[in-house]
């Protein structure tokens, strides 16, 4: 089995309480299992110049809007905020695939 040793990452992972009950696994995949995820052409595609042009690019691949809890799902709140210059919170933007019906969750973190 390929990726069994990712049963094992979860077996043994961190769990935390905060915010809410979770585990964290760090590296999740071997190097080249996600080089071979990222690089896959229902995901892979080049960087946009904007947010407004990465949305477009996204529907343009069949991906949708969807409601995901934690996530603004107002584009236009989502871009609004990624332009202020000091964002001390975070929002996350989800969208689904229509090829693959996987949920993808583009979520920028501020820094």
């Amino acid at each position: 089995m390929r990726f069994h040793y990712l049963l094992l990452k979860i077996g043994s992972a961190l769990e935390l309480n905060f915010p809410f009950r979770h585990i964290q696994v760090r590296d999740f995949f071997e190097d080249s299992d996600f080089a071979e995820i990222v690089n896959a052409p229902e995901i892979a595609f080049e960087p946009q110049e904007s947010d407004q042009e990465l949305v477009l690019e996204l529907s343009r691949k069949g991906y949708e809007l969807i409601g995901f809890p934690g996530c603004v799902d107002d584009k236009e709140v989502y871009f609004e905020w990624h332009c202020r210059p000091l964002r001390s919170d975070h929002l996350g933007f989800p969208v689904k695939s229509a090829a693959s019906r996987q949920i993808v969750r583009l979520a920028l973190w501020s820094s």
